[in-house]
């Protein structure tokens, strides 16, 4: 290897060594320090070689003419990767004009961010070529492959949802080999194996399954909504190895019968598989409020109790819809299901125990709720949470009031208190200054 102290020296240190006296201290500045760091580089990149030349070479001579003789035998990959000419403007002979060594984090940071994103919108285009080449190229780069989008789903999640090439357990088996996070989840709980057996239905489904499972993927594992791989495949999939891979899971102990949030399970999926929908069931006599367009009744949807908005075809309010459908937070009613017949329109929606207006009835009236509350100040916190919400999707409630505020018992051993904001019939659209438009 290349020893010696003067052959790791910026050109201005051996310059000032040259006419320095024995008892001098050698000097050094926050300029040469970049320099040498770009020794230091090269010499990873060279595998162990100088950038101004090989064992014998005069290196210390190369590096006051300014001659990195070694440059080209760096791997052109690497060279492309290392773009933007970074290591030529940390080897700049001028120390005032050679970069500082915070642009060059900065551009390093800049490059990594913008190969990951790469790597990102590679694996999540639908692509019929072989892109284990390109994702070789950009993990060589040195990339963290823990990276994901804004929905929290990495390579492997975006590769398993969208690569419909038969290069997909290729390009599978490449990122876990390069140790991507097998059983990484999105920010709706999903896994690898949930975008596989949700999106492919491809001859490689089975052994793009057995690779996870293989790899130590959680095949048991749920989502948000408490679907598991067997809920997506008999729910989504039309693979004509379906019944293989059912199998696969069945072998590993899941259950067919085992049931989603929704109260659904996979045994159901797969007999209402070709059913256009999946029917709302609700008890007339079970009427739980009512009104000016429209009754609400206690009912199922699956095997869970909900309650049904039942509303006239002609008096349906696609705001109300709208708004509903815009909405996902732990602090708002959610909306289940939405089916139709030739008279009305049914919203299966979360089952409430009572609302805040009944907190205050007087004690002989069998509406008055009288369970238990959260402490005041997570009721607010949860009704401010809920609102910020609404705000966010830019849209106003415009119709605040104890009625339209509701108590929900979460299911499960801890029966946890939750207020939920509800009824959107006049929820409208705003604008950027919180201020909505009287049209429309």
């Amino acid at each position: 290897g290349i020893k010696g102290t003067e052959k790791w020296r910026a050109p201005e240190s051996l310059k000032w060594l040259e006419n320095a006296q024995e008892e001098d201290e050698p000097r050094g500045t926050v300029q040469s320090d970049v320099f040498v760091l770009c020794l230091v580089f090269g010499y990873l990149l060279l595998k162990g070689d100088h950038l101004y030349g090989s064992k014998g070479d005069n290196v210390e001579k190369n590096i006051k003419k300014g001659n990195p003789v070694n440059m080209q035998k760096i791997n052109g990959k690497l060279r492309e990767i290392y773009e933007d000419h970074l290591l030529t403007k940390m080897l700049e002979d001028d120390p005032s004009k050679r970069i500082t060594s915070k642009e060059v984090v900065d551009q390093l940071r800049d490059k990594i961010a913008g190969k990951e994103k790469e790597l990102l919108e590679l694996c999540g285009r639908d692509n019929r070529l072989d892109l284990t080449e390109k994702i070789k190229k950009l993990i060589q780069f040195g990339i963290n492959l823990k990276a994901k989008d804004d929905g929290g789903r990495n390579a492997l999640h975006l590769l398993c949802r969208n690569y419909s090439s038969p290069k997909l357990t290729d390009a599978i088996k490449l990122l876990i080999e390069s140790k991507i996070v097998v059983n990484a989840k999105d920010n709706d709980g999903l896994n690898a194996i949930h975008f596989l057996c949700r999106y492919h239905s491809s001859q490689n489904l089975i052994k793009a399954i057995h690779i996870l499972i293989q790899s130590g993927i959680d095949a048991k594992a749920t989502t948000n909504d408490g679907s598991n791989a067997l809920h997506y495949l008999c729910r989504y999939n039309a693979s004509p190895n379906l019944t293989d891979a059912v199998t696969i899971f069945t072998e590993l102990g899941m259950n067919l019968m085992t049931q989603d949030n929704n109260g659904w399970s996979a045994f159901y999926y797969l007999q209402n598989k070709d059913k256009k929908e999946m029917k709302i069931w609700f008890d007339h006599d079970a009427l739980l409020g009512l009104g000016a367009f429209g009754l609400v009744f206690k009912g199922k949807f699956g095997g869970r109790e909900v309650a049904v908005k039942r509303v006239e075809l002609h008096h349906v309010d696609k705001r109300e819809e709208d708004a509903m459908l815009k909405l996902k937070h732990p602090n708002i009613v959610k909306l289940l299901h939405i089916e139709k017949d030739n008279d009305f329109m049914y919203y299966a929606l979360e089952l409430c125990v009572a609302s805040l207006d009944q907190l205050f009835l007087k004690s002989d009236n069998p509406k008055k709720y009288d369970g238990r509350m959260p402490r005041q100040i997570v009721v607010f916190s949860q009704l401010a949470s809920g609102l910020e919400h609404i705000h966010s999707k830019k849209l106003i409630h415009r119709d605040i009031n104890p009625k339209n505020i509701l108590i929900m018992k979460s299911p499960g051993k801890n029966e946890e208190i939750i207020i939920k904001w509800s009824d959107f019939g006049l929820a409208k659209s705003v604008n950027e200054k919180g201020l909505h438009s009287w049209t429309g």
